[in-house]
């Protein structure tokens, strides 16, 4: 089966959003160490000790998640009943496995916990397909009894990410996008004219069970769209926000002629209702829910509005169709 092709990611309180012919996932205030997946410990074990996944951190873009065939590393602790971090007595391997997935774990998987200390570092493993709902294990090989511990991540098709600072614009693509194609159907571009505060990332990743409410992402000639991620902390370090309705960030959503139609830009329906539609929500986490309205004006959000689509911006380039979605909070959108 060929994998769907979406884009996404998230961070605390974020914005995300999904187009019903494309996608892309823009989100905005780092998650706390430890919530790059869903955690859950299994077997029947008794001991009052368990290890703990405690982040996953891809090397070359910074994502809290893995990318497909890149080194990503693995924090893993030692904790109590209490969920507090308590040392081993002795020297402890553990590994990391696949509980479930399209891919193949590979890289190096095992590291060991040294006798006194509580943590350590699965260094430079590999997943082999971008997905939804890969569930990885760690347990032990050798040493201490340990609860092993589960944890559910969106393994990323690729991923970039850039040092960003406050009243200091950036723009952020990833290179393997410079235009959509047959095999990257959507991408993101991120600009961010006022910056942002930390490291920023912006990830391709899979639709899959996404935007159900919608019927999926958008499909035509068996390519279905991506879902892309940006991760971005929206606010200065004072915490005063850095956009407003009249100056907004912005995110451009390319999509591959494939998916959104003919040449010309004919991309609305009767009315002036859109055809094309970005979908989001205002979760953290979990499916597409919204449909993003349209801006009211050129270059701003209306009055209420946290994000909207700039339809008057809209271009076709070589068939392709770029939409300019604007908000001014943690965003994250797909189609």
């Amino acid at each position: 089966m060929t994998p769907k092709q979406s884009f996404l990611r998230r961070c605390l309180a974020v914005l995300s959003a999904a187009l019903l012919a494309a996608a892309l996932v823009m989100l905005g205030t780092w998650l706390p160490a430890g919530a790059t997946g869903t955690h859950g410990q299994g077997g029947d074990r008794d001991d009052a000790k368990a290890l703990q996944i405690v982040s996953i951190r891809d090397r070359g873009s910074g994502l809290l998640s893995p990318v497909q065939d890149r080194k990503f590393d693995v924090v893993v602790q030692v904790v109590d009943d209490d969920s507090e971090s308590t040392n081993v007595s002795k020297a402890t391997k553990i590994k990391l496995t696949e509980v479930s997935g399209p891919g193949v774990l590979g890289g190096n998987t095992t590291a060991v916990i040294q006798a006194n200390t509580s943590s350590t570092f699965i260094l430079g493993a590999t997943y082999s397909q971008f997905a939804n709902g890969v569930v990885l294990e760690v347990t032990v090989v050798y040493g201490e009894h340990l609860k092993q511990d589960q944890i559910t991540v969106e393994v990323a098709r690729t991923a970039v990410g850039a040092d960003a600072t406050p009243g200091k614009p950036l723009k952020l693509r990833d290179p393997n996008c410079a235009a959509p194609t047959s095999t990257v159907p959507t991408c993101g571009f991120l600009n961010l004219n006022n910056g942002a505060d930390g490291h920023v990332t912006l990830s391709v990743g899979s639709c899959d069970d996404l935007a159900d409410k919608f019927g999926g992402c958008r499909d035509r000639r068996n390519t279905e769209a991506l879902v892309v991620t940006a991760i971005a902390s929206l606010k200065g370090s004072d915490g005063d926000p850095l956009y407003s309705n009249k100056e907004p960030a912005k995110a451009i959503l390319a999509c591959d002629k494939v998916l959104c139609g003919k040449s010309g830009h004919k991309w609305h329906g009767r009315h002036g209702k859109p055809k094309i539609k970005v979908i989001y929500t205002l979760n953290n986490t979990g499916p597409l829910t919204k449909v993003a309205p349209p801006c009211p004006k050129k270059g701003v959000l209306g009055q209420g509005q946290k994000v909207c689509v700039d339809y008057k911006h809209s271009k076709r380039r070589d068939g392709d169709l770029y939409l300019p979605l604007l908000y001014n909070v943690d965003l994250r959108y797909s189609g």
